[in-house]
């Protein structure tokens, strides 16, 4: 019976309560969800972000390739003129203008 009692008055001073139990598992249960969910939210976040740059940096790298191979064929500035040389090495038909002659 004593300790009945003595569970009791735990009870009702909070020291030891069901109910406080119950409420803190809950709470940490809410608490856990709403963290899953902004971890998901921040995961799809980064890898938007990560995907953007990984972009950007090919556009970039790509880029400065194009400039330096340019620069090395000797047509730096003028693509233009590559461009045109390029269609005369062609010629429409795969061969170029000096192999037909």
């Amino acid at each position: 019976d004593r300790q009945r009692t003595w569970q009791m008055l735990q009870e009702l001073s909070g020291i030891r309560s069901s109910l406080v139990e119950q409420l803190r598992a809950e709470a940490k249960e809410e608490m856990e969800k709403e963290l899953a969910v902004r971890q998901a939210a921040l995961e799809k976040e980064f890898q938007e972000k990560q995907a953007a740059l990984d972009s950007q940096h090919e556009r970039i790298y790509h880029q400065k390739l194009k400039e330096r191979l340019l620069q090395l064929s000797g047509f730096p500035q003028n693509a233009q003129k590559l461009a045109m040389k390029l269609k005369d090495l062609v010629g429409g038909n795969g061969h170029s203008e000096e192999e037909g002659k």
